[in-house]
């Protein structure tokens, strides 16, 4: 059921979650239907009792409960009445008026300025936390399963994009009504989270072809299950190269060059610790490494000329720099406490330079972090610090474990590149302010903890183990030889040969018969 769920809550999330602020239709369907699946998540949490997990058990328990607490921390903080007195800073170093209730100064508010903007900023966050919750409580086969869901949303996100160019500007397939017409955009409004999701799909691709390289010794090349596989594979990664130059993001392609430089590091990193065959692992590297370079090379064949009109301009006429500088400006007149969850767009409104005036207004700090600084005060940098230090601790676990060549292994350090990617992105965007995304991060964070323990899944494997010896006998072949060698049957031979002497009483005769 929590496998179900899961699925439900991230393809929804994917589907219906790219809009770039909150209140959407999609966001509050997704929110909805994701509740069942953190009750379930969280009342399994209080039954888990760890059992055969062990340690496994326990790191994922404190985990969980850390994301919990802190969550439940930061709503309580922002939202409790509390003395104007106490916060009287905010309302001194920032042009904003005190809270009046009927005319008369209300000696009791929250620290957030716009408490109803703090309560919709905690809703979104019941669907990343229940699907970080699922993963974290499903086994190593179910989390590979939910992973290829990812990349077929993915890939189905990724065609819409294409068809959006075909089309031009006025196309239907655009789901939202202020979005970059001009450009692929996929699920998204905006064509950055686009990209965004191009290179965790590049990134997950790549971790399947390298867990295919790892495994290779299991495997045969020629057969036509596998061609079709690495076909489809390869056209994958190049139409999600095509897909980042249409959608136009100077920071989707820098950051795409850094996805492939990591799954290179992966790739050389499990291709040491295989123990496959060395000839036929090298093979598949040369391969992949060709399948990669032929995708940039096709990328920048495609889609050079749209990338081109993109770095026409001074990148520091660019507001992004601006508007950090004057959110951190902000954030550091409102410290310790903060202006509250969501209040970015009326706290910006007050504190913006003449200088950074424009027809539309700042929705966003182009800066998650110097944004999460502005809202949350003292408070963001501890819960970022603490998440960081879990995340470099879990990165390190992952990369030194001793199993590399297992899909699952593979996988889970493809996730650490992913949350990489998506953080750094975070320094020059908002991608994890879209619940699409903050889906797709929760889910990556999850895959670093311990897999539960899946005993049937451990049995199936086991009978499939066990049935080898019997395959390999009737197949002519030895034990420990690899599937796909056989040995010459002998002729049929009379148990004991010509030179035995058998009794005459045990020999039947045509009459007996």
């Amino acid at each position: 059921m929590t496998l179900i769920l899961t699925a439900i809550a991230l393809s929804c999330a994917v589907l219906f979650g790219g809009g770039t602020r909150s209140g959407f239709l999609g966001d509050v369907a997704v929110q909805v239907l994701s509740v069942p699946l953190l009750v379930l998540a969280v009342l399994t949490l209080l039954t888990e009792q760890g059992g055969a997990d062990g340690v496994h058990g326990r790191r994922r328990r404190r985990a969980s409960w850390f994301l919990l607490l802190a969550i439940l921390g930061v709503g309580a903080v922002q939202l409790l009445p509390l003395p104007a007195g106490l916060i009287g800073s905010i309302t001194q170093r920032l042009p904003i008026g005190p809270v009046t209730l009927e005319g008369g100064t209300n000696p009791w508010h929250s620290i957030s300025v716009a408490p109803q903007a703090a309560w919709s900023g905690l809703a979104s966050l019941i669907v990343p936390v229940a699907i970080f919750l699922g993963v974290s409580q499903l086994g190593e086969h179910d989390r590979v399963r939910l992973s290829k869901l990812l990349v077929v949303l993915g890939a189905v996100s990724l065609v819409i994009g294409l068809l959006q160019v075909a089309q031009g500007p006025g196309s239907q397939l655009r789901f939202f009504e202020y979005t970059n017409i001009e450009d692929a955009v996929g699920f998204f409004a905006n064509r950055n989270h686009f990209a965004a999701l191009m290179y965790v799909l590049l990134v997950l691709v790549g971790a399947w072809l390298i867990s295919f390289r790892a495994g290779f010794r299991q495997r045969d090349l020629l057969t036509a299950r596998n061609l079709l596989l690495l076909a489809a594979a390869f056209g994958l990664v190049v139409a999600t190269m095509a897909a980042l130059a249409t959608a136009r993001s100077r920071a989707g392609m820098a950051l795409t060059m850094v996805a492939l430089v990591g799954l290179v590091v992966l790739n050389r990193s499990s291709a040491r610790k295989s123990a496959g065959n060395p000839g036929a692992g090298a093979g598949i590297s040369r391969l992949i490494t060709v399948i990669l370079g032929f995708a940039v090379l096709f990328a920048v064949q495609f889609g050079l000329q749209r990338m081109m009109t993109r770095f026409g301009t001074d990148p520091l006429e660019d507001l992004r720099i601006p508007l950090t500088l004057t959110t951190l400006d902000a954030a550091l007149r409102s410290f310790p406490f903060g202006t509250g969850i969501g209040s970015f767009v009326p706290v910006f409104a007050v504190v913006e330079r003449p200088t950074e005036l424009m027809m539309s207004y700042a929705n966003r700090a182009h800066n998650d972090f110097a944004e999460w600084l502005l809202e949350m005060g003292v408070v963001a940098p501890i819960v970022m610090g603490a998440a960081l230090a879990w995340f470099v601790v879990a990165s390190v676990r992952v990369w030194r474990a001793k199993e590399h060549t297992n899909e699952h292994a593979i996988l889970q350090r493809a996730a650490t590149l992913v949350v990489l990617l998506l953080l750094g992105h975070s320094l020059v965007d908002y991608p994890l302010r879209t619940t699409a995304l903050i889906s797709v991060f929760a889910f990556a964070s999850a895959l670093l903890l311990p897999a539960k323990h899946d005993p049937a899944h451990v049995h199936r494997d086991d009978r499939r183990h066990a049935r080898a010896p019997r395959e390999a006998m009737h197949a002519g072949r030895g034990f420990d030889e690899p599937r796909g060698t056989s040995r010459p049957l002998r002729p049929r031979e009379s148990w004991g040969g010509q030179d035995v002497s058998w009794p005459e009483a045990w020999r039947g005769t045509k009459s007996d018969e």
